[in-house]
């Protein structure tokens, strides 16, 4: 080994068993009351009256330790693996700066399209001793979490390709290497602000920075971020992108296969299951009636004996709109032979809709729901993100919510089902789906005012309760409108005058009141209610889901 990196390794370990020693001695002999500080530059360390010998043993280890290792950056080791780097802390909670390349194996890497998924940007270079020796704690990570959803990206600041070859290939790096040959000056070092190596970067499933001193307890950090959920646009789009390595839709028409069992899933083997959706399966779907915005009427009832893609989507979602070519492929190879499908849209406004029909030539027939609304029909089937794509086969029984993985298989499967059964009256699902499942879903009235008959009263849902009087949150009116219950959190979505607000427990909301600004505080949510600590009020605000 050359001297002068010898020489650094050696320091380096010695500033490591020293900050050791150093809390090892401190914990057997307690402080005195007096206390002073002195600083190095990668550590505050208590120096206390302590016996002679004490002392001196204590001065040795903290001046070795405030020389520091002599790494890439004198004592950034050191300061990552025991706190957050200040110079970093502003980053955490914004988004990460796009980062989009071909990697050192040709791999083309977008940040982007790991939405959904947690990550962690490696910061790093051959020639840093400090890097060399995280390589097995980032490849133990991502041998251990991989397949839970954890990705790692390799930002090299190397300027010789071929020893980076080397190393990735000697210490068995799976994951993608930028390399741009600039060495400290490379490209993404500039955009990210990177000062120190290695610098370990987590991002959540959102794509928002959430550590930067991730070489500290590396597996609960990414086992933390794995815990959580993505939000719902985000989490359809990883839904989207996991379902294109299994779909074969627009290439070739898929081969009849044998008829599955009566009523069973026909998603394939691998396909990726929103467990939002999963008690609906085997369940008649609920009757849907309706008037096209293009003027069609439009009766779930009336269709039996063909087979239906019920599509919840938005024009607002680029997921739906990526999805949109398979599902007007599979439609134009199967319409002939008993496919339908109805579109139910959450837009903004109507006009972005037809807008967008026109301009892609649907043919299908849509119902515009809305999104900040009453919006009866999602919170009726519980819908939770966008895109949500369901089958029903030709008993009107729902068989698969997986969308479009495999949608031509799916479709051919379902016509190649006989029909011939007796019809099962619809019937919403039963009370009480799986917790972070639910949007609470409720029959909404039919638009004569009368509430649909539903054939078996013994599995109806109890009359929903008639709806509260107008409620006041200072100078307007404030109403409830949908509610969802996840295992990690609960949230609902409020409409206060015009506007509409997402809230969880502990949030506030500023409202004006008599010309002054009040403060109203969340302090529960659960499954049919919301409750409001008003500023200056003892009288907690309960609203109550209509």
């Amino acid at each position: 080994m050359h001297p002068f990196r010898f020489c650094k390794n050696l320091c380096q370990r010695l500033a490591v068993a020293a900050r050791r020693a150093m809390d090892l001695a401190v914990s057997k002999f307690p402080p005195a009351p007096r206390r002073l500080q002195a600083t190095g530059t990668s550590l505050t360390a208590p120096i206390v009256s302590l016996r002679g010998s004490q002392t001196l043993c204590l001065l040795t280890l903290a001046l070795a330790v405030s020389l520091g290792p002599v790494g890439c950056q004198r004592g950034e080791q050191e300061e990552l693996r025991t706190k957050s780097d200040e110079r970093y802390r502003h980053w955490i909670g914004k988004p990460s700066p796009p980062l989009k390349f071909n990697a050192l194996d040709g791999r083309e890497v977008d940040l982007e399209q790991l939405r959904g998924k947690v990550v962690l940007l490696d910061f790093w270079a051959t020639w840093c001793p400090p890097c060399m020796e995280e390589l097995p704690h980032v490849r133990d990570a991502y041998e251990r979490f991989q397949k839970q959803g954890f990705e790692v990206v390799g930002i090299s600041f190397d300027m010789d390709k071929q020893q980076l070859e080397e190393v990735v290939k000697h210490e068995r790096l799976a994951w993608p290497q930028y390399f741009d040959g600039l060495g400290r000056d490379a490209a993404p070092g500039k955009a990210f602000g990177i000062q120190h190596w290695p610098s370990m970067w987590l991002l959540d499933r959102n794509g928002v920075i959430r550590y930067i001193s991730a070489g500290q307890r590396l597996d609960r950090k990414i086992a933390s971020l794995l815990r959580e959920e993505a939000n719902p646009l985000i989490r359809a789009k990883a839904v989207a992108d996991a379902k294109a390595a299994l779909d074969k839709s627009g290439e070739e028409p898929a081969k009849p296969a044998a008829a599955p069992v009566a009523r069973g899933p026909i998603s394939p083997p691998g396909a990726p299951q929103d467990p939002a959706y999963l008690h609906w399966l085997g369940k008649p779907f609920p009757p849907l009636k309706f008037k096209a915005i293009d003027g069609r009427e439009v009766d779930t009832d009336k269709l039996r004996g063909r087979v239906l893609l019920i599509d919840f989507w938005a024009t607002w979602c680029p997921p739906c709109m990526a999805e949109l070519p398979k599902v007007k492929a599979a439609y134009t190879r199967y319409h002939s032979q008993g496919f339908d499908i109805i579109g139910v849209s959450a837009d903004e406004n109507l006009a972005d809709l037809e807008r967008v029909v026109r301009q892609k030539e649907l043919a299908w027939p849509q119902l515009f729901e809305g999104r900040s609304g009453p919006v009866p029909n999602l919170r009726r089937y519980g819908v939770q993100h966008f895109p949500s794509m369901w089958l029903v086969d030709r008993q009107g029984i729902i068989r698969d919510v997986t969308g479009t993985v495999a949608l031509d298989d799916k479709v051919a499967r379902l016509l190649a089902e006989s029909g011939s059964a007796a019809p099962v009256a619809a019937q919403p699902p039963k009370a009480n789906p799986p917790a972070g499942a639910e949007l609470l879903a409720r029959p909404a009235p039919a638009p004569n005012g009368k509430t649909p008959a539903v054939p078996d009263a013994s599995s109806s849902p109890p009359t929903p309760a008639p709806r509260p009087p107008d409620t006041k949150l200072g100078d307007n009116s404030i109403s409830l409108k949908n509610i969802t219950i996840g295992a990690k959190r609960s949230t609902a979505l409020l409409q206060i005058g015009t506007s509409t607000y997402t809230i969880s427990p502990g949030m506030e909301i500023v409202f004006p009141s008599g010309g002054v600004n009040r403060k109203a505080r969340c302090t529960e949510i659960d499954r049919g209610t919301v409750v409001l600590a008003i500023e200056g009020t003892a009288e907690p605000l309960r609203l109550l889901l209509p």
